[in-house]
């Protein structure tokens, strides 16, 4: 569920397959398998040069706001989070715009959840408390399940910078988000009067 972007220079001619990784994701076990095969043929192309992959990254906002639990699990609800299943009438938090907040995802299962925030990327600072050295803005990440009753644990910088109304955070698995009533969280964003 991670959006990312790939630069790929072909190497020389002939068929190159790109394959996934086998990947227990919890309750269901995913195979390797073929992704995409790529026939690379005739006179090699210009040489592009390769986009700003060291470009700064943009400045999120000096005030903090309110540290935020997130807490990923099941119940006899379903698939949930905080507890509770998605009510799209509920207001989970009301953040202000101009703000970075400290968001604690936690996952109290043994499936993995790949969590997305829509509206405002976000920085990783640290997964099941080890400081991620490699900085860049996410709009997914992937939350850890739980290991010998030790929940899993995802530290994020969340801002809140130019949106301001309802948007959602979700599990990106489809059947955790099943009907839209299950890990789904409604945050309204507030402009700072």
């Amino acid at each position: 569920a991670q959006r990312v972007d790939v630069l790929v220079r072909a190497p020389q001619s002939g068929t190159r397959t790109l394959r996934t990784l086998p990947f227990n994701q919890g309750g269901t076990k995913f195979a390797a398998a073929d992704l995409a095969t790529v026939n690379v043929a005739g006179p090699a192309a210009a040489k592009l040069a390769a986009p700003g992959l060291h470009a700064k990254l943009p400045t999120f906002p000096a005030r903090r706001g309110p540290k935020r639990r997130w807490t990923f699990s099941f119940s006899s609800a379903g698939a949930v989070i905080n507890g509770r299943p998605f009510d799209p009438n509920r207001i989970d938090v009301r953040p202000r715009l101009g703000t970075t907040e400290g968001w604690v995802l936690r996952n109290e299962s043994t499936d993995w959840h790949p969590i997305h925030v829509h509206q405002d990327d976000f920085r990783v600072v640290r997964i099941n408390g080890k400081r991620v050295n490699v900085r860049s803005d996410r709009d997914v990440v992937p939350l850890p399940p739980e290991h010998n009753g030790v929940p899993g644990r995802v530290d994020i910088d969340m801002p809140f910078q130019d949106y301001s109304g309802d948007f959602v955070l979700h599990c990106h698995i489809l059947t955790h988000a099943e009907n839209d009533t299950g890990m789904f969280g409604m945050v309204t964003a507030l402009i700072i009067k």
